[in-house]
């Protein structure tokens, strides 16, 4: 996975030392959160977020780091969270779910880690949660209204209005005893995938990569209609873009649990060594069993398995090429997931002691926390986990229908 790179750390670097000495004694902390601190960092989509707990917010303050924030906005450093260090027990109650994300994933540049002491209570978590599936409900209503039913329109309304109710679903998985991790694509797929299969999947699939170039992605959804699964998968795997650009050697692995389908879509560079036959075979050797029996873990961690050893075989020595992350757009497939979202958040509030959520993906992306009635982009500055690159973020391949599926 992207992770900021040295060249980043040297920002990161220079700007602790500029901010310092802007500001001496003033400072109680100083420290990187969201993506930039953790591995979901998407290189130039990605805005780095960083947290100045100072003393006392004064005027002298606000114009002394100015001219550093000034500097380094070019740079995608996002205007920084400026607060006193009274601000992280008074306002525990009003921001839970920004000051807990902060909490779970930052890294400290200077000063005194008080972040990590941070203790959010569960009944605000709850509030500010509903008040944010509430308040996007309604600003939902207001922004259908506006499109005048333009299906382009209301495409993009819902793709944009992903991203920040990705956020709030973390923390309602949260308040219901299970922790999905930090990552969105982690958010996702929580109610499929148990974390310790997740870990492990996701370790198995990253040492690929850095072992050969190669990318093998995992999405899960509870149903593709209206569409077939393939065309649904083939989707998916066009706007995601598996595998490294030029060699198109990626593996998308596709459930979709309600239809009971099963589809393994190979990209061109892998067809050699993952021709269709074989792809049938681990699917029904490795898989479908599993999936009869409900054990999803174990179906599509056994299927990775057998996926990954066969490219590790045909790769030996290989020494994967350098490349540039590829941002990509986010198609029709993404709209329909929105939709089952929505119902399932609309389900929680209701009876807050109900399902989980029904799909999931090993994607990437990024996210900021709306607000009523000031449409998605309000909360504190830059957002959380920062301003990420929709749900692409592999090398750049390309699928030609490669693969095979079955039903369970």
């Amino acid at each position: 996975m992207a992770q900021p790179d040295e060249r980043l750390e040297r920002q990161l670097e220079t700007y602790s030392q500029e901010v310092q000495a802007a500001l001496g004694a003033q400072i109680v902390c100083l420290a990187v959160y969201g993506s930039a601190a953790g591995d979901d960092y998407f290189d130039p989509h990605s805005d780095v977020n960083l947290a100045i707990v100072v003393q006392d917010v004064t005027s002298e303050v606000l114009e002394a780091l100015a001219p550093v924030v000034m500097r380094w906005e070019r740079r995608h450093f996002a205007i920084p969270l400026v607060i006193e260090r009274a601000f992280l027990d008074r306002a525990r109650d009003v921001f839970p779910m920004e000051l807990d994300d902060i909490r779970r994933q930052h890294r400290l540049l200077a000063g005194t880690d008080v972040l990590a002491d941070v203790i959010v209570e569960r009944d605000a978590l709850r509030r500010q949660c509903e008040k944010e599936a509430r308040g996007k409900l309604l600003r939902l209503r207001a922004l259908y209204l506006g499109t005048g039913g333009a299906t382009s329109a209301l495409e993009r309304l819902m793709l944009e209005s992903l991203k920040s109710i990705l956020i709030f679903l973390r923390h309602l998985l949260r308040l219901k005893g299970a922790d999905p991790g930090l990552r969105y694509r982690d958010v996702l797929v929580a109610g499929v995938l148990s974390p310790e299969a997740r870990a492990r999947i996701t370790r198995l699939v990253e040492g690929v990569r850095a072992k050969t170039g190669s990318e093998i992605a995992v999405l899960t959804v509870p149903t593709t209609a209206p569409l077939d699964d393939f065309t649904y998968a083939m989707q998916v795997a066009d706007a995601w873009k598996v595998g490294s650009r030029g060699q198109d050697t990626g593996v998308l692995v596709f459930l979709a649990t309600k239809d009971r389908k099963l589809r393994i879509l190979t990209g061109y560079g892998v067809e050699g060594i993952l021709p269709d036959g074989l792809v049938g075979a681990i699917q029904d050797q490795e898989m479908v069993p599993s999936l009869k029996a409900g054990r999803y873990d174990d179906a599509v961690e056994r299927g990775v398995t057998a996926i990954a050893q066969r490219i590790l075989a045909a790769n030996e020595g290989f020494k994967p090429p350098q490349e540039e992350s590829q941002g990509v757009v986010i198609p029709f497939w993404a709209l329909v997931l929105l939709l089952l979202l929505l119902f399932v958040f609309l389900s929680w509030l209701s009876r807050f002691s109900g399902g989980g959520p029904g799909g999931g993906s090993f994607g990437r992306g990024g996210g900021y926390y709306g607000g009523f009635p000031g449409g998605f982009g309000g909360g504190f500055p830059g957002g959380f986990g920062g301003g990420g690159g929709g749900f692409g973020g592999f090398g750049g391949g390309s699928f030609g229908g490669g693969g095979a599926g079955r039903s369970w």
